[in-house]
């Protein structure tokens, strides 16, 4: 978007004052007269002062007290949503195709997501993340996954801790800490109250709580992209995810 920046001109500068003229000599004697003798001046009279009514001063307003960041979270707000995909991922090389869904619960504060991806020859893994819905947006506080085995994770934000099976994973955890779910649904919550659209190579930073340790997701928005979906054509933002060192 456009800004269209206004000019204002500046009025000219007004004329000088002419400037007086200058005062004419006169050579005429002037006569001198002697001074007359010095006098005892009376005393003056005492000038009563004035008396001012004492005036209540005026009250001064509190200052308001700063608010709070917030983010908009109206978008989240539905109370059961369900959505499906068509997931294609690569890793090592090879491409691979799946299906995935994802369930979206909302009770009051209360969130409920729960996704399945399902792909031939790699079978079905789940996650389920269970938190509140704060002024900053997701505050994730159970995350679980299951493939083969399944794993928990616990955020207490009173103690600001992550755990599994009551190990200490982090501590003490960043603000905005997601689960390796949660952080999806955040993202979507971040690029919401972006001020303006994304330019090309930005990116936004998560603290997500994997099994063993603190992780950084990074995102990075490689443009706008064309996807024919059954609803229509729609115009998405595309964002990738930045491979860690040891991915």
């Amino acid at each position: 978007m456009q800004r269209l920046a206004q000019a204002v001109g500046t009025p000219p500068p007004s004329s000088p004052p002419p400037s007086k003229p200058a005062a004419t000599a006169h050579n005429a004697a002037a006569s001198i007269t002697p001074p007359p003798e010095p006098t005892t001046p009376a005393a003056p009279e005492p000038i009563a002062e004035a008396q001012t009514p004492n005036e209540p001063s005026p009250e001064l307003a509190p200052a308001p007290e700063p608010k709070p960041v917030k983010v908009r979270t109206e978008h989240l707000q539905a109370v059961s949503t369900f959505w499906r995909y068509q997931v294609t991922a690569e890793s090592k090389g090879r491409i691979f195709f799946a299906q995935s869904t994802l369930q979206w619960k909302l009770e009051q504060d209360q969130y409920s997501a729960h996704a399945v991806v399902s792909a031939l020859l790699l079978g079905q893994r789940s996650q389920t993340s269970v938190g509140r819905i704060t002024s900053q947006g997701l505050a994730p506080e159970r995350f679980t996954d299951t493939s083969r085995r399944t794993r928990e994770i616990t955020l207490d934000w009173t103690q600001r801790v992550a755990q599994r099976d009551g190990q200490t994973i982090a501590t003490p955890l960043p603000d905005g800490t997601q689960d390796r779910l949660s952080a999806i649904v955040q993202l979507t919550v971040q690029l919401m109250n972006a001020p303006t659209q994304p330019v090309l190579g930005q990116e936004w930073t998560l603290p997500v709580v994997g099994f063993s340790e603190l992780e950084s997701w990074t995102f990075v928005y490689l443009g706008q992209a064309m996807q024919d979906l059954p609803a229509g054509q729609f115009i998405t933002w595309h964002l990738q995810r930045k491979p860690r060192s040891d991915d």
